[in-house]
């Protein structure tokens, strides 16, 4: 092993996927036991009584499900165990009952739906009954996703965040809150960035840090990125994208030709 490695050097780093030939070089180390990540579970509820499932044709007033899939398959691609999904009328009893059992299985629990103001957003109420100390954030200087909620519970040591219901909103908020949270956790590196020139003018959300999906274009030397204007309730708009870049929340704007860095998906 001393002509493979020396003594006292680095053998693989903290963060790193464990990979068949990491395996080997640990072996031929004599090292037997290495501390590894769990993965966090995680239980999604959706919320909304106008919510049917994608197999059945919506009535009037109804929408097919998008967030339970979306964010399951976007959990799991990040790292986190989904234990659980489940979709939800609103109605508090029931939301109440469903997070305190949530809570007995997981690590965080995302509730998708009714964090804003309305008549039946009760998510941050229900939070805060279920847990202590309880919600610590509603509303974060983010578009989309201002309606965001982040609550805790001590005794179970659960994380709760309430997603906008807004599918755009809700992914691009656990891509970049949950997303932070396991590279945090595992001491991974941030995924690569790629630098892309804007292709057009960019208008700023004074006050707060702009998400905008991207599709990108090999022109020349360089790639372009394109943003992709949408509405936060169609999902088509991230379909397109392979990535985003973010607009600080004191920017004025950006201009066609400003060099952006794009976070892959």
């Amino acid at each position: 092993m001393a002509e493979d490695v020396k003594e006292n050097s680095l053998l693989l780093r903290k963060g790193k996927i464990l990979l068949p030939q990491d395996i080997g070089a640990l072996a031929a180390a004599g090292v037997t036991n290495v501390s590894t990540y769990s993965p966090l579970k995680l239980t999604i509820l959706s919320t909304g009584d106008e919510l049917v499932a994608p197999k059945d044709i919506p009535d009037l007033g109804q929408i097919r499900d998008i967030n339970t899939y979306a964010l399951a398959a976007l959990a799991e691609k990040t790292g986190f165990t989904v234990v659980r999904t489940m979709v939800l009328s609103d109605d508090e009893t029931v939301l109440e009952h469903e997070l305190r059992q949530a809570m007995k299985i997981s690590d965080i629990v995302a509730v998708s739906g009714g964090s804003s103001q309305g008549e039946k957003d009760k998510t941050r109420a229900v939070i805060d009954k279920v847990s202590t100390p309880g919600v610590s954030t509603h509303g974060m200087a983010i578009k989309p996703g201002k309606p965001t909620i982040i609550g805790y519970d001590e005794a179970s040591s659960t994380l709760f965040v309430g997603l906008p219901g807004h599918p755009v909103s809700a992914m691009m908020v656990f891509q970049v809150l949950l997303g932070w949270l396991t590279n945090e956790l595992t001491g991974t590196p941030i995924k690569h960035t790629i630098p892309a020139s804007l292709s057009c003018n960019v208008a700023s959300s004074p006050g707060r840090m702009t998400c905008f999906p991207v599709k990108l274009e090999w022109q020349g030397d360089r790639y372009i990125a394109e943003p992709l204007f949408g509405k936060s309730g169609l999902i088509t708009t991230l379909t397109e994208a392979v990535g985003y870049f973010t607009m600080n929340r004191n920017s004025e704007g950006l201009q066609a030709g400003t060099t952006v860095l794009i976070h892959l998906f």
